[in-house]
């Protein structure tokens, strides 16, 4: 089987770290894949490639995007794949009526569950209007990501004869506990041996809700509370963070690291991850924290409260972090260890890249037949 799969995008993010988990595992198990970009290979394009899996990018920005479509029908009718599987609205849209009209098998693969005013762009929650209208006759299947996900599309006109739940797989062997590394991590970090650290891996931006962890942590103000950032523009440069840095409790309890591509180790420096978002999908941060043994607090937003179950906490958005960080950080190492362990669990047992990988052969099968 050879499974065409088309993307918006290759930069760092939770689709996209999905389908370079996802295209490795398809690879090992016999499926031969090749990705599109619709628009530059990125970061995880790079890994994709060095994985030995063909990276092509269709011009779908700026005055060559009139060209996509014409470069798109060329390129499959080249690869001939037996499927085409399309990653997010904009690749669902373009990358499956093309693959529709060279008489290809379309799958979507849809990673949202916010379509409202102020959450998604209103180019977005145009293009999934448009998805929602060819959903009938373009894809044979519809994968969704979050089961929150399902109700929001099809109030919006998603064909409601198509729907698979296939919850985001973690690569429970890359993220992992590695506590031989807590101790050079934290030194390398400047963070004190007996501390308790909070981990956010999220880029700088409006929905992450940055501003309800830098708000929580002065309110606590604990000496012995630490805080590691990563994520795209997460940085002290970064004019949203202004009015924050100023303050002299983050300056000396925050670390800002920018994007980075440990964070599988940096993970294991930590005592707890926080999700502050105001909307979500399956978050894969979660899982992958999860995944390492560390206990999450995360907004009740998306599948969040399902993916954390009793292995952490759930609070409204807006709501009091500093209670749940107090009560964490404050619990007995044994009862936080405890934890941990119930998170990875769970995780393994429900959430892992063999799971996903199943669900999405068993679609992939199911088309074909």
């Amino acid at each position: 089987m050879h499974v065409v799969h088309i993307i918006t995008g290759l930069g760092r993010g939770g689709a996209e770290s999905v389908l370079l988990t996802l295209a490795q595992a398809l690879e090992k198990s016999g499926i031969k894949c090749t990705v599109i970009s619709l628009t530059g290979p990125g970061p995880i394009g790079t890994e994709l490639m060095a994985a030995g899996i063909p990276v092509h990018s269709v011009p779908f920005r700026g005055w060559k995007g009139i060209f996509a479509a014409a470069h798109l029908f060329q390129l499959l009718r080249r690869l001939r794949p037996d499927l085409a599987h399309t990653w997010m609205y904009h690749a669902d849209l373009l990358g499956g009526l093309t693959a529709w009209l060279c008489r290809i098998p379309v799958i979507w693969h849809v990673h949202n569950t916010t379509l409202r005013v102020g959450s998604s762009k209103w180019s977005t929650r145009l293009v999934a209007r448009l998805c929602a209208g060819i959903s009938g006759f373009v894809p044979r299947e519809i994968l969704y990501c979050a089961r929150a996900a399902i109700p929001v599309h099809q109030r919006i006109g998603y064909s409601r004869k198509k729907g698979i739940l296939a919850p985001n797989g973690i690569d429970t062997e890359r993220y992992r506990p590695r506590p031989d590394l807590r101790a050079s991590l934290r030194a390398e970090l400047k963070l004190p041996a007996d501390s308790f650290v909070v981990a956010m891996v999220a880029r700088a931006d409006p929905l992450k809700n940055h501003e309800m962890l830098f708000h929580a942590s002065i309110q606590l103000a604990s000496p012995s509370i630490f805080f590691l950032l990563c994520g795209k523009d997460v940085n002290v440069q970064n004019p949203r963070f202004e009015r924050f840095v100023k303050n002299e409790y983050v300056q000396a309890h925050f670390r800002f690291l920018g994007e980075r591509q440990d964070v599988n180790l940096l993970l294991n420096a930590c005592d707890c991850c926080v999700l502050c978002s105001f909307a979500e999908a399956f978050p894969v941060v979660l899982g992958e924290a999860m995944a390492t043994g560390l206990p999450c607090i995360a907004t009740d937003v998306g599948d969040c409260a399902w993916i954390v179950g009793n292995t952490g906490s759930i609070v409204p958005p807006g709501g009091r972090l500093d209670l749940a960080l107090k009560s964490l950080s404050g619990s007995d190492l044994a009862v936080r260890t405890q934890l941990g362990r119930r998170a990875r669990q769970r995780i393994v047992e429900n959430f892992g890249i063999s799971q996903f990988t199943s669900t999405v052969i068993a679609a992939y099968t199911g088309i074909l037949e």
